[in-house]
């Protein structure tokens, strides 16, 4: 059997992304190419691990000083970093399996001692690599070859760009993503999705982020080669850069502005991409002091409505955005399987 890998480029038409309903319709159990979805990574898949490991934590006999439930439910749904459902869980409705989450919020790529952002470090021990080589212990060494693994992490590696060059830096976090495909590769897995890196380029990171898309294609590239794999990519760049230039035909009122901070945490609005020391006019005490712009979210057209800004928080997507990611997906993942089908 031959395997392939697909990489998706900034060559996608957004007529794709239309042509795709914003219901999602499952695909029946008879005709299912995979028994369960399995995700690894940081917040942008975390569906309640950061929240629930965080409550434990707080809870405990010991409470190590600054812990905090992450993904509080005064801010944020049922311990996703966004108002509700994520992409993957649209997946995996969609694929009409049920999905285990291994994420958490905050994890850097990696297991080393600064394997969590640098504001929780009471949370160490559940980066990237040592999620999956939980999971496989979880299993005894053997794992589903059935089962769909999508992986997104590498967003959190870039706090190490305070302390060490971009090179070094994607080197590292692009190792990492190569040995939690390959700790479930050993498994016995056999399918995964890797979510690549994009940042718009107000961030400052479009280096960063650049260079990893390339050198994670290139690392699954060889790993499809030599471990007989089926790695789909997908780079959420072309749909970044179209709903910035149509956002209304998204149903976005603002690609720039977002409604809360996860730093603080507090409510009011700013611009994503601001200094998250400098957000708010009042913040809970401990937390310096924060400048705030004024913006009130009110347009010509009335209050702005939480489905209508691209981003809920400074890092993280709305579930407006969420769903338009999966509607992205949706025929890139029907693409890859097809595929796997014809090598067959």
């Amino acid at each position: 059997m031959k395997k392939k890998i697909i990489s998706i480029s900034a060559i996608m038409v957004c007529a794709t992304v239309f042509l795709v309903l914003a219901i999602v319709q499952n695909i029946p159990a008879t005709e299912n190419p995979i028994s369960h979805l399995y995700t690894f990574g940081d917040s942008s898949v975390d569906i309640g691990r950061a929240k629930e490991l965080t409550t434990a934590i707080v809870n405990s006999d010991s409470v190590p000083e600054g812990a905090y439930i992450k993904a509080e439910d005064g801010y944020y749904w049922e311990g996703r970093y966004s108002n509700g459902k994520v992409f993957t869980e649209l997946l995996a409705q969609y694929l009409n399996v049920d999905i285990t989450n291994y994420a958490v919020g905050g994890a850097k790529s990696g297991p080393d001692s600064n394997g969590y952002t640098n504001w929780s470090s009471w949370l160490e021990g559940t980066g990237g690599v040592e999620q999956t080589k939980e999971f496989v212990e979880t299993y005894d060494g053997t794992v589903d070859a059935d089962a769909l693994y999508l992986i997104s992490t590498g967003g959190n590696d870039t706090y190490n760009l305070l302390n060490d060059s971009v090179g070094n830096v994607v080197d590292d976090s692009v190792s990492n993503i190569v040995e939690m495909v390959e700790d479930l590769a050993d498994a016995g897995a056999k399918r995964f999705i890797v979510i690549l890196q994009c940042y718009k380029p107000e961030s400052g990171l479009s280096e960063f982020s650049d260079l990893h898309k390339t050198t994670t294609e290139k690392a699954m590239e060889e790993l499809t080669k030599n471990r007989n794999l089926d790695i789909l990519c997908v780079d959420f760049s072309s749909l970044n850069e179209d709903i910035e230039n149509n956002m209304e035909e998204y149903g976005y009122k603002t690609v720039s502005y977002y409604m809360i901070s996860d730093y603080i945490p507090a409510i009011g609005y700013s611009y994503h991409f601001l200094d998250n020391t400098k957000l708010f006019s009042e913040a809970p005490e401990g937390y310096g002091e924060y400048e705030y712009d004024g913006f009130t979210g009110s347009g010509e057209d009335g209050f702005w409505t939480v489905d209508e800004y691209y981003y809920y928080d400074e890092y993280h997507v709305t579930r407006t955005t969420h769903k338009h990611f999966f509607e992205y997906m949706k025929p890139l993942v029907e693409e890859f399987f097809a595929n796997q089908i014809e090598a067959e």
